[in-house]
This record gives C-alpha cells, sequence and structure tokens, in this order.
C-alpha cells in the first residue's frame, strides 16, 4: 500500500538485522555527489516486523507518539541540572574545592552547544536513555547523533573511543578488575572471578565514583 506524501515511510535495511525494518521521516533535502538535490531522511525507530513499524509510523503522524512524551518539555536542560549540581557539590560537608568546580565550570563549558539539550530521564519510562517518544534508544540513532554532536564540536571520535578514555581512567585510578569488566560488558576469563565473584551495583558505582579523583 501506498504512503501518502509526507507521512514517512518503513524500510527494510539491508544485511542482517535484528530490527531490519526501519521507520523514517523526510527531515529536508541535501546535494548528492553529482550536485542533484535529493530527499534526506531522518530514522526514528527500528523494529523486528514491518506490521509494528507501520503501526508506531501511524502513531507518530496522529501525535500519540508525541503525546506519550509530553512531559519531556518539562524537564530540564543541561545547564539548568549542571546549576543544581554544582549548587549542591559546593555547599555542606563534602564541598568540593573552588580548583575543582573551576574544572568542572572548564568542562561544561567545553560543551555550550549542548546547554539547551532537555534530560530525557522520565521514571515511568522502561528505558533510563530513550529516544524524545520514550522508547528504545537504538545504536543507530546514538551513532547519528553521536556523530552530529562531535561534528559540532570540531571534533573527530567515533562512540568507541569513549570506551578507550574510560578504560584508561579506570586503569590510572586503578579500578578493581572484576567491577571494570562488569562495568565494560567484557567476560571474565578467570573462572574464580568470573563464577564466584560477585559485585553489587552499590560496589560498581563506588568504583565509578573513584574517577572524580582525576577531575
Amino acid at each position: 500500500m501506498k504512503l501518502p506524501n509526507g507521512y514517512g515511510s518503513v524500510v527494510k535495511m539491508s544485511g542482517k538485522r535484528r530490527k531490519p525494518y526501519a521507520v523514517r521521516i523526510t527531515d529536508g533535502t541535501k546535494l548528492n555527489k553529482d550536485g542533484r538535490r535529493i530527499q534526506k531522511y531522518r530514522f526514528l525507530e527500528y523494529f523486528e516486523n514491518r506490521s509494528d513499524a507501520l503501526t508506531y509510523l501511524a502513531n507518530y503522524n496522529s501525535n500519540s507518539a508525541i503525546k506519550e512524551h509530553s512531559e519531556y518539555i518539562k524537564n530540564p536542560t543541561l545547564r539548568e541540572m549542571y546549576d543544581e549540581w554544582i549548587t549542591l557539590r559546593t555547599s555542606g560537608k563534602n564541598a568540593i574545592s573552588p580548583l575543582t568546580r573551576r574544572n568542572y565550570d572548564i568542562a561544561i563549558n567545553r560543551f555550550e552547544k549542548l546547554h539547551m539539550v532537555k534530560a530525557r530521564y522520565n521514571e515511568w519510562k522502561k528505558y533510563l536513555i530513550s529516544n524524545k517518544f520514550g522508547n528504545h534508544y537504538t545504536y543507530g540513532v546514538f551513532y547519528d547523533s553521536f556523530n552530529t554532536t562531535i561534528k559540532r564540536l570540531g571534533m573527530k571520535h567515533n562512540p568507541h573511543d569513549c570506551r578507550h578514555t574510560f578504560a584508561s581512567l579506570a586503569d590510572n585510578v586503578q579500578m578493581n578488575e572484576v567491577c571494570l569488566k562488569k562495568i565494560m560488558g567484557h567476560s571474565i576469563q578467570d573462572i574464580t572471578k568470573g563464577v564466584y565473584t560477585d559485585k553489587t551495583p552499590a560496589e560498581l558505582l563506588a568504583e565509578v565514583q573513584k574517577l572524580n579523583d582525576l577531575f
């Protein structure tokens, strides 16, 4: 069945994928290599079958997908969250030093273009990190967003570079090896550590918080 113009479309992605059916909408135009202007697409979500993808597209066009996440516009921006957080960290018993505060300010100001980005966390949603409709934030969508952000910042990195950075910093603070592998999703070859050693979320968090000593 042919869908109306401007409605969006469902396409099957190439290769072997767990969710091969993509929902996409037209997002302006761009010039191709031959200098011809062609449509530019924005991918909204991915599904295991075409039927679910079409249902999502129908909901999107009826605004129900947007209504599902109407609280999004009320969420604080990155700058607002930082200002509230820094107020808490610069007062009370465990206040950070002026030098640490200065370093945090330098870091947040480096990402000035992201200051107005809204927080997407909603306790009623299934996923902690979701797209603007409250659905699963797929790797494909994340990769596009990551590349867009990196280009705006004038940097050249890919998402995997973040893992290298985290692993290097973790090594600098001598993070517990079992905790590090669990956090990064690596397999643990040692039978004793892999099978008989459990770590609680609190223990994992404590190890991650060691990174605060570097900043």
